[in-house]
């Protein structure tokens, strides 16, 4: 999923940061979103809707 371009409405926006500050020094801002079972957090260039990097959301007792 990682550089695809995604309808950001279909997620949860849980922050916007300047991308400096995040880890991504060519990126004006990035929004952390998580999708709706929030099973994974995204950071989406908040410009060009492109997926930056994902993770996956580890809960107690749960294997990746």
């Amino acid at each position: 999923m990682i550089g695809c371009v995604i309808d950001e409405s279909e997620f949860v926006l849980h922050a916007e940061e300047i991308g400096e500050d995040v880890g991504f020094p060519n990126v004006r801002l990035v929004g952390l979103y998580s999708d709706h079972d929030e099973r994974c957090f995204y950071y989406i260039d908040s410009n060009t809707k492109e997926v930056l990097d994902m993770f996956p959301i580890k809960r107690g007792g749960e294997c990746e």
